[in-house]
């Protein structure tokens, strides 16, 4: 009985062959590490006080997503991130906007940038075309307001 009681008593996830947690800690670990690069180059450009800072913060983030939908992880990908660095979203919030609400500075608002990265999206621009795009059709506002219209 001893040894029954044992076995039952551990947890769910204890209970997962270690191949199978060490895989999803490494997806995690990869995710972190993407993000935490974006976040650190979004927060270095913000620093920097340049007039189109954000181009660079939305350049990162419409990369990192890009490369989770190239693989069908996007939505899997965005909870995960959302768990990791403990940002509290709707569960059915659009992974762009986590991404983006991770990857922020605190006071900036960031109301038009996800629509304007789902309409980039839309449009099947490639990341490193992100600012040129955003240049040809009137910036993140004009963008966001033309995926709403």
């Amino acid at each position: 009985m001893g040894w029954i009681s044992a076995n039952f008593q551990m947890k769910r996830h204890e209970r997962k062959s270690a191949r199978v947690a060490a895989v999803m800690s490494s997806t995690e670990a990869k995710i972190k590490q993407e993000l935490e690069a974006v976040k650190a180059t979004a927060q270095e450009a913000f620093d920097s006080h340049r007039r189109f800072w954000s181009y660079t913060l939305l350049e990162g983030a419409y990369g990192v997503y890009f490369r989770w939908k190239a693989v069908r992880h996007s939505k899997k990908n965005g909870k995960k991130a959302a768990r990791l660095f403990g940002v509290n979203v709707n569960s059915a919030a659009h992974p762009l906007e986590v991404i983006i609400k991770i990857v922020t500075p605190s006071g900036v608002d960031t109301r038009r940038w996800v629509d304007a990265l789902l309409f980039a999206y839309s449009k099947r621009v490639a990341p490193k075309d992100l600012v040129k795009f955003f240049k040809a059709n009137g910036g993140p506002a004009g963008c966001a307001h033309r995926q709403r219209a």
